[in-house]
């Protein structure tokens, strides 16, 4: 029975199950948890001018830097106006200091929750990326004109954990297929005698 062939995959199956596997990590901002707000109300009036400044943070969630390494990730931001035809509302979001939405209008309807909020979203990639594998990334957002709901902010990020590579995957590889080729060479003397 040619069993080298079948075993020797699954050993390389194996392998490359231990090298990487993915996860999931999530920041939900003004969710009402946690003693923070369900929403804010944020408003651009004459020279008052309203700011929400938070931190994404991934450490909460169960991102651990030193033993993982973030691939890709999505900013969502959702918005409502506050009130039916009052003017223009406006907002500026920045994510990392880079600004991804610039005086972008943002009416979303208060009385139909979720389905009726404005949503915004972002992949943050390159340098933004690089910034989030500490586990964390500030953001903001500027009410430029009018008043409106800051409904929710989140951050979905995908990771994967880094198992560094000291040459033993490949070394135990090699050892199970020397073991696999010795026990085939008994097998084959076995049914000579």
């Amino acid at each position: 029975m040619n069993t080298l062939k079948p075993l020797a995959t699954l050993a390389f199956f194996l392998s490359a199950m231990v090298s990487a596997s993915g996860l999931t990590f999530t920041d939900v901002d003004l969710d009402g948890r946690d003693g923070e707000p369900d929403y804010l109300y944020v408003e651009k009036r004459g020279q008052k001018q309203s700011t929400w400044s938070s931190t994404f943070d991934l450490l909460a969630a169960g991102y651990d830097p030193l033993k993982m390494e973030l691939v890709r990730a999505t900013v969502f931001f959702a918005f409502a106006d506050d009130w039916f035809h009052d003017g223009a509302e406006k907002a500026t979001i920045e994510v990392g200091g880079k600004t991804l939405w610039r005086k972008q209008e943002v009416d979303g309807l208060w009385l139909f929750p979720i389905v009726g909020y404005d949503w915004y979203s972002a992949t943050l990639d390159g340098e933004l990326l690089a910034d989030l594998q500490d586990g964390s990334i500030g953001y903001s957002v500027v009410a430029t004109n009018g008043d409106f709901f800051f409904k929710e902010a989140k951050l979905v990020a995908h990771g994967e954990v880094s198992v560094p590579d000291t040459g033993l995957t490949g070394a135990m590889l090699g050892l199970g297929l020397a073991i696999l080729f010795v026990l085939k060479k008994q097998m084959r003397s076995a049914k000579g005698d």
